[in-house]
């Protein structure tokens, strides 16, 4: 179903609750019950305290007030009665909130907006909110100046655990920052968006941050669980148990505890979805785990997606983040415009994407990882473990749709920690004018094979640091083309330069381009032994600002500082006669000047 489709609720609200709070305290309307705390105290249970007078059994509820005094009502009945429950205090700039407190009991709602023009607040610590029937919804923030806060420290948050959907609706929708500002602080109890439904058409069990351009949302969670799935029946969904942290507008998650979990059959973590918007993720604790099965051609193939169509930031620096299922992917940089419409997306027209990840601790854990599909993607990753069965730099298919077809471009930076690859580490789509770069200034790599074409694989030291990449492929090394750079920042000796290791064949000719770091000049007769292999058939064509004689064997590749050249040798070079001889090839630089 439309997003704008979706919208509507919530502002025809807005308009309503306006009214009834014009002249103070919300006056009574036909059909609703609003809160006037005329007997002086703060209980949802007593008569006196509502217009008309008794107790609501269902339909509209209003708390709401214009007069810039934050008021707190206590839902302490213990009656189960379903309700659409507004909370607002429409002075809108002022600092004052609505508050209901909800510590026991269980208030069964199809829609509840807080904050709608001024500012809302839920505070609770127990008891239950359980959201029932189609179409229903929180929002937090709903118009642009309105401010919506809910905090979650016990009980049970429950949207759309079991219904049944008919047609082009939609259940379980939970929207922090609709076209205002939204806060949803979790530091216990459980927040379940989804469940056992039955959906033929529209959407499911969805969490949004930041939903229009205006809006801005941000979720916190240190304790507890918050969990968005669909696990029963239907078919041909566009979402389902799926995040959205910056769906529009600006989206951002901060998790140190508890646990996320996006489930179900299509599991979606998505960080900047629609073009222009801005996702952030943080996680320095707890769990994040998101599953997509593969089972619906109508979402993308992948579990998490830090860039789907404006700019996603995961920052990972404890914690584990987990991606499972058949298309348990993650992407950074999804969409551009040269990527193919994409007519069953709540986002027809692609826009440019980046995604950046960067992991400093912790565990990644995902199926395969694509950095930069047709976006740009960046990792970057200074300590933890990132594990995976086969990582892609920059291998979108051919971006044919536009002119000038764009350039996609993916950038690996490893400083510290393990990368494992388990199969091929792939450099470049099919057909496509793609950059696919490998960065190892530290920690280590271990990469099953190589494939693709225009492979940049830089081995060198982190500048300043006494520490060099190291990259074990434990299969054969192929590159027909791209630049492998190596680094040395020290005598060999001490081990201060890059290393490969290639437990299989290395049939590799490509440019080498060497480096000195921190300003480390070599001796003559320095040997370094960079490469490896159980069996090397390649060979390089040398940059270098020393002179370096290329020594090749069966088994590996190693580089000799040897003075510089004169007279006939230095005419030689000059003219291209001087190349690869028998077992070693002596190629001449310029030491830089003093």
């Amino acid at each position: 179903m439309s997003k704008a489709k979706r919208r509507s609720g919530g502002r025809a609200a807005a308009i309503s609750i306006a009214v009834l709070g014009a002249m103070g305290w919300a006056a009574q309307v036909f059909g609703q019950s609003s809160w006037t705390g005329a007997d002086g105290n703060s209980s949802w249970s007593d008569p006196g305290n509502w217009s008309p007078v008794g107790v609501p059994t269902g339909g509209t509820v209003n708390f709401v007030d214009t007069d810039g005094v934050g008021r707190t009502i206590n839902y302490d009945d213990p009656s189960s009665r379903l309700f659409t429950l507004n909370v607002d205090l429409t002075d809108v700039g002022g600092s004052a909130s609505n508050t209901i407190l909800i510590s026991s009991n269980t208030l069964n709602l199809s829609t509840e907006n807080v904050g709608t023009l001024g500012a809302g607040t839920i505070n609770q610590s127990g008891g239950t909110q359980s959201f029932v029937g189609q179409n229903n919804s929180l929002s937090l923030g709903v118009n642009v100046g309105s401010i919506g806060d809910y905090s979650l420290s016990g009980g049970s948050l429950a949207l759309a655990v079991t219904t049944t959907i008919q047609g082009d609706e939609a259940a379980g929708i939970e929207e922090v920052g609709q076209s205002g500002v939204g806060n949803f602080t979790q530091t216990g109890g459980s927040n379940q968006i989804g469940g056992a439904s039955t959906l033929e058409l529209g959407v499911l069990g969805i969490l949004e941050l930041g939903v229009n351009p205006t809006g801005s949302g941000v979720y916190s969670l240190t304790a507890g669980s918050l969990t968005t799935v669909r696990t029963f029946g239907g078919s041909g969904p566009i979402h389902t148990g799926s995040e959205f942290v910056g769906y529009n507008g600006t989206g951002t998650f901060i998790q140190s505890g508890g646990t996320n979990s996006c489930t179900g059959s299509q599991g979606i973590l998505y960080l900047a979805a629609g073009p222009g918007s801005i996702g952030n993720y943080t996680l320095s604790g707890g769990v994040l785990t998101a599953n997509n099965d593969g089972s619906n051609a109508n979402v993308p193939n992948g579990a998490e997606i830090i860039g789907y169509n404006g700019i996603g930031t995961f920052s990972q620096s404890a914690g584990s983040n987990t991606l499972t299922g058949a298309a348990g992917n993650l992407y950074l940089g999804y969409n551009s415009t040269a990527a193919p419409p994409t007519q069953q997306d709540e986002f027809p027209t692609p826009a440019n994407s980046t995604g950046t990840y960067t992991l400093s601790g912790g565990t990644l854990t995902a199926v395969n990882e694509h950095i930069g599909y047709y976006g740009t993607g960046t990792f970057i990753q200074t300590g933890g473990s990132n594990t995976t069965n086969n990582l892609y730099l920059a291998d979108g298919p051919n971006p044919a749709f536009t002119v000038p077809i764009q350039i996609q471009v993916g950038t690996y930076t490893l400083m510290g920690g393990t990368l494992s690859v388990a199969g091929t580490l792939t450099f470049g789509g099919v057909g496509s004018q793609s950059i696919g770069n490998l960065i190892l200034e530290g920690g280590v790599a271990t990469i099953g094979t190589t494939s693709g074409r225009g492979q940049n694989i830089s081995v060198t030291g982190n500048v300043g640091a006494n520490t060099y990449g190291d990259l074990i492929i434990t299969g054969n090394y192929t590159a027909g083309s791209g630049s492998l750079t190596l680094g040395i920042g020290g005598p060999a000796s001490t081990g201060g330069f890059g290393h490969i290791d290639v437990l299989g064949t290395d049939s590799s000719f490509e440019k080498l381009n060497v480096v000195f770091l921190s300003g480390f000049q070599p001796a003559i007769g320095d040997t370094y032994d960079f490469l490896t292999a159980g069996n090397f058939t390649g060979g390089f064509s040398v940059n270098s600002p020393y002179p370096l004689e290329v020594n090749y064997s069966p088994t590996g590749v190693s580089l000799t500082v040897v003075p510089e050249p004169t007279g006939i040798g230095l005419l030689l070079c000059g003219m291209g006669l001087l190349s690869r001889r028998r077992g070693r090839e002596e190629l001449v630089g310029s030491a830089p000047h003093a």
